[in-house]
């Protein structure tokens, strides 16, 4: 292989996979210790995914939610966690947060691109937080909010 063909094969290497921010080799260093919830507790929203096909253990959800929502979906984050570090994805900051004494991890980010709403996408350990987010019944913006243009009589 010429000098050239090494080079340029290492100038086209394809960005690391993100997960919410965050790269898959991140996620388990900050998910390192196996989780003891099981998934049969998850709650059915938001609709959550188990990341432990990849080596870690914890769950992905992305939903929306109104934009007057996002203050209180904010302050659970802040009542049930301790901010540690935040980094930036797609010129957006996505947040760290631990909970030391249930050894629980959160990391997500939100975003107020799409939809007119706020679309939160995270990474977390705590099905205790999750069932927080269900009690609260985040909903999604209705299609005319959502949906620029878009005719509420339709």
């Amino acid at each position: 292989m010429s000098f050239f063909s090494r080079f340029k094969s290492f100038m086209k290497q394809e960005p690391e996979e993100q997960i919410a921010g965050y790269s898959i080799s991140e996620l388990k260093t900050i998910f390192a210790d196996p989780s003891t919830s099981e998934i049969s507790r998850l709650p059915y929203y938001p609709k959550t995914s188990s990341l432990e096909g990849l080596g870690i253990p914890a769950f992905y959800s992305s939903f929306l939610i109104e934009h007057a929502d996002t203050h209180k979906f904010l302050a659970f984050v802040e009542a049930n966690f301790k901010y540690t570090s935040e980094k930036t994805f797609n010129e957006l900051p996505a947040k760290h947060y631990v909970n030391d004494e249930k050894n629980e991890q959160l990391v997500f980010f939100t975003s107020t691109r799409e939809f007119n709403s706020t679309t939160v996408r995270m990474v977390t350990n705590s099905i205790d937080f999750m069932n927080v987010i269900l009690r609260e019944n985040f909903a999604p913006p209705p299609p005319w909010i959502a949906f620029e243009g878009y005719n509420p009589s339709w």
